[in-house]
């Protein structure tokens, strides 16, 4: 004999899901069990219609959760079932315990054990997040880490440079580098190339690759170069204002003369752009 289960739910759709898949089994009988928020088994319907159920007899469910257990509440049930040899049919995951009495159930008893290992791994994973959150502000970084970033830092090397070379975070970097008064380590030699590139026309990239500083460092002391009024050689000047004349926009002649679209603007922008 094939009995279906169907239990209510508060969701209408979801029941009449259930009960059409359940009429599509030809069932020689239908238990339906009427909602409630806390499954009582020993005096469900399920209960009753089990005990009238005999050995070789089939349940069939659409969901595993149309019983109303929870996997680790289900053992008893499960064990119920295999005792009466009684066989179970879950529509949605395809099981049915029929075609291979006893495999399905040990399946569903390794399910079972599975859940109750997760759940305990769940359970002490939040423990151990709960621990080191506790603890994560007091032990900061290792003094190693600490160590490097200061002796960074105190190189002369930037904030961001140091985040690329630790792997560390912003904020991390400039916490322990608030306090550090730097010393860019730079010779005259090295301070002077970096102007003479500047004025040469430089980009800052280029700068920093030719002399081998850091882009921040490049930008710090060329930016001295536009402070003080420094000019472009004046064949330099000359490309730029030719580049304009022949209807060259700003950003074309920034690029073709490796100057930036606020020098090209500077020396271009009273050049007549020829007609011809």
């Amino acid at each position: 004999m094939k009995v279906g289960y169907l239990r209510k739910s508060n969701n209408l759709d979801d029941y009449r899901y259930q009960k059409r898949k359940i009429t599509n089994q030809n069932c020689d009988k239908v238990i339906v069990e009427e909602f409630e928020t806390q499954f009582d088994y020993e005096n469900s319907a399920l209960k009753k219609g089990l005990n009238e159920m005999n050995p070789g007899d089939i349940l069939i469910i659409e969901t595993f959760r149309a019983l109303g257990f929870t996997l680790l509440q289900a053992l008893p049930f499960l064990n119920e079932l295999e005792e009466r040899q009684i066989d179970l049919k879950i529509l949605d995951i395809k099981i049915n315990t029929s075609h291979k009495h006893g495999e399905m159930f040990e399946l569903i008893r390794y399910l079972q054990e599975s859940d109750r290992i997760i759940n305990n791994e769940k359970l002490r994973l939040s423990g151990t997040m709960r621990k080191k959150k506790k603890t994560a502000g007091a032990k900061g970084l290792d003094q190693a880490d600490i160590d490097k970033i200061i002796s960074l830092r105190e190189q002369g090397k930037t904030l961001e440079e140091i985040v690329d070379i630790t792997g560390k975070s912003f904020a991390t970097v400039q916490k322990y580098t608030k306090s550090i008064v730097v010393q860019t380590g730079l010779s005259q030699e090295k301070i002077d190339e970096i102007i003479r590139l500047k004025k040469e026309g430089k980009k800052l990239v280029e700068i920093a690759e030719i002399a081998g500083v850091g882009y921040k460092t490049a930008q710090k002391y060329a930016r001295s170069v536009n402070i003080q009024g420094r000019k472009l050689p004046t064949a330099k000047i000359n490309s730029i204002k030719k580049l304009r004349k022949e209807g060259k926009s700003y950003a074309e002649i920034a690029e073709i003369a490796g100057v930036t679209n606020t020098t090209a603007h500077k020396y271009a922008k009273n050049v007549k752009i020829s007609e011809d």
